[in-house]
């Protein structure tokens, strides 16, 4: 899954703390896309969830989370 989970669960984590973006945000979609299943051109579209995904990209950007392990033994 690479970068995508961390930024899943970075997203998950920013909405399940602020319920009015998450309201705001499932409002547009669903008058953007109403029940059918949104496409990629369809989530272009939608200018706050691009603005959401930007902000938490930069609230949590996916490099630094990178760790790394030494080989080095005493």
């Amino acid at each position: 899954l690479g970068d995508w989970s961390s930024d899943v669960c970075s997203s998950d984590l920013v909405l399940a703390r602020n319920p009015a973006i998450l309201a705001r945000l499932r409002s547009e979609i669903l008058s953007a896309v109403g029940t059918a299943t949104p496409t990629y051109e369809d989530a272009r579209g939608i200018k706050y969830l691009r603005s959401f995904l930007n902000e938490v990209l930069r609230l949590f950007p996916p490099g630094a989370f990178i760790s790394k392990a030494s080989n080095w033994r005493s």
